[in-house]
């Protein structure tokens, strides 16, 4: 295959988001906007977001001279990670799950769950580059990690997250993407 410059990217245009959305909601077909029940978690840090795919697998040696004669995958998984700038309800909602809050008289008072509650959502994440489209539909996302919060002078207040990508689908309108592939 020759080397076609169309075919790199750098993601980041301000059309760029992440979605999320009760588990179980129905993920958007093709590249349409996604429904109202998806909310925007609103700007991402610079440093984006993140897919990562792990794989763990076995080495079997033989006998004779120990000389590895077989590699097993044991397991795997895939995550995302981003860094969300705003404090809003749906990343609130993602850092304190199961939280309750309630506005009087302009005061809010958010109270977080009572033990540990489970951190499963539908996303939707949009990479954009000009025309180019590519979108991850997470039928079912865990968050799995947070960061830390910072609070201090001279840095953003931002929330962290990784989230453990269950179910997942990627649907693109990039054309060296097409089907059908060629095995390699």
């Amino acid at each position: 295959m020759a080397k076609v410059l169309g075919n790199v990217h750098a993601y980041g245009d301000s059309a760029g988001a992440v979605f999320v959305a009760p588990k179980g909601t129905t993920m958007p077909v093709g590249l349409v906007a996604p429904a109202a029940a998806f909310v925007e978690v609103g700007w991402i840090s610079e440093d984006g977001v993140n897919i990562a795919k792990e794989v763990e697998s076995s080495t079997f040696p033989a006998w004779q001279g120990a000389k590895v004669v077989k590699r097993k995958p044991t397991s795997s998984s895939d995550s995302f990670t981003f860094t969300a700038l705003e404090e809003n309800p749906a990343v609130m909602q993602l850092f304190l799950p199961g939280a309750t809050a309630v506005t009087a008289t302009g005061t809010t008072t958010i109270t977080p769950a009572a033990g540990l509650v489970a951190n499963e959502h539908a996303f939707v994440i949009d990479f954009r580059e000009g025309p180019d489209h590519k979108r991850y539909n997470v039928t079912l996302g865990a968050v799995s990690e947070y960061g830390e919060v910072p609070h201090q002078n001279g840095e953003l207040t931002a929330y962290q997250f990784t989230v453990e990508i269950l179910e997942y689908t990627i649907v693109t309108n990039l054309a060296s993407l097409a089907a059908p592939w060629t095995t390699v």
